[in-house]
């Protein structure tokens, strides 16, 4: 059994209460050794950082309540360690992204009119016409891309899970129809869900 110190019980009811002295004090003692952490899954000291911010900031806006400071490492290390994966992973789909249209663009280099189509113009066109889906199924497009599984869009936005597959296919098939080959590679390389 973890005996807390009063100091380390201040500390925890501090984080529990949103303080921020007590979030003052986590960053000082904890930052340097969370960034050294994830400098061994990233090897990018300012990717590690940003990790490291962005589990703080996901610490804060979480409603989550620390027994002990035992908790709140575990808390910390394992969100630290899936934000750092998330990196390494989103790395990977863009090197997938760069090498497929590297090879679109040499393919289309003989065309009558040469195009060259970036990463960033396809995720921009993609996102144009996500904006222009109406209301509701881009609702539940935008959610479903940010990773969130049906019961939880169905939560959020009050409709059955049923709505939400459809609205979900409804888009899937209108930005198919729009981008075409380039739809299929963003799915193919996980861009959705």
């Amino acid at each position: 059994m973890h005996v807390m110190s009063s100091q380390e019980r201040e500390f925890i009811e501090g984080l529990n209460q949103k303080s921020r002295k007590a979030y003052h004090l986590l960053y000082r003692q904890y930052y340097a050794m969370l960034v050294v952490y994830a400098l061994r899954f990233l090897q990018s000291k300012e990717e590690a950082e940003d990790a490291v911010q962005d589990v703080f900031l996901a610490l804060w806006e979480d409603d989550r309540k620390f027994e002990n400071t035992d908790d709140l490492l575990a808390f910390l290390y394992t969100s630290l360690k899936n934000r750092c994966l998330n990196v390494l992973r989103e790395r990977t789909n863009q090197k997938k992204y760069e090498a497929y249209y590297r090879s679109f663009n040499q393919e289309i280099a003989n065309a009558e009119e040469p195009v060259n189509v970036t990463y960033e113009e396809v995720l921009g066109k993609l996102y144009h016409l996500i904006d222009q889906l109406p209301s509701r199924c881009r609702m539940v497009f935008l959610l479903y891309m940010d990773g969130r599984k049906n019961e939880e869009i169905a939560e959020a936005l009050d409709i059955t899970v049923n709505t939400v597959k459809a609205q979900k296919q409804k888009a899937m098939e209108k930005l198919k129809e729009q981008m075409g080959e380039l739809f299929v590679v963003l799915v193919s390389v996980g861009v959705f869900g």
